[in-house]
């Protein structure tokens, strides 16, 4: 009588029967979707016992089964993942801020790349007075100039960065 009802409901009666290694790699997969969020955010054993037809004790017995069923629903429990259209949304403003950050350090290669050419042209300059750089790099010999001093020197070269070209 119970088989006929198992049968009328349309799922094979497994309670006792064994879990063939591709049975496990099922169940695994379907605790990976809930892992992911794609099946809601309520993971219970009563409901693998439903969907495969296995008793919580058989699924028990299998340790890849309770570690995936451990890791769903500590990410269910954490908030890493609450549904399929959260994970995408979440996909979308990740992929959106990539955009921006890339944009932002493509910026920062550009500038550099500028400030490169004006230093080497500063440089260049500085040579063809008579000096070499070893020379500016070199240390001061008498009292270093106070902010004031080395603001009035260096004013002709705050100017804006030149275009490249």
């Amino acid at each position: 009588m119970i088989q006929s009802i198992t049968w009328v409901l349309g799922m094979k009666a497994k309670r006792f029967g064994r879990m063939s290694p591709q049975e496990e790699q099922a169940i695994i997969n379907e605790l990976g979707k809930w892992q992911r969020g794609e099946l809601g955010s309520s993971l219970t054993w009563a409901k693998l016992e439903t969907r495969f037809g296995f008793s919580r004790q058989t699924l028990h017995t299998r340790k890849s089964i309770t570690d995936a069923f451990a890791l769903a629903k500590a990410a269910l429990a954490g908030g890493l993942s609450k549904g399929k259209t959260d994970a995408e949304q979440q996909i979308a403003a990740m992929a959106a801020k990539i955009t921006v950050l890339e944009n932002k350090l493509a910026a920062s290669e550009e500038r550099e790349r500028k400030w490169m050419v004006r230093w080497q042209q500063i440089a260049f300059h500085v040579r063809q007075r008579g000096m070499h750089t070893r020379d500016v790099d070199r240390t001061a010999t008498s009292a270093v100039p106070d902010k004031r001093e080395a603001a009035a020197v260096l004013r002709p070269f705050d100017r804006p960065i030149p275009s490249a070209q």
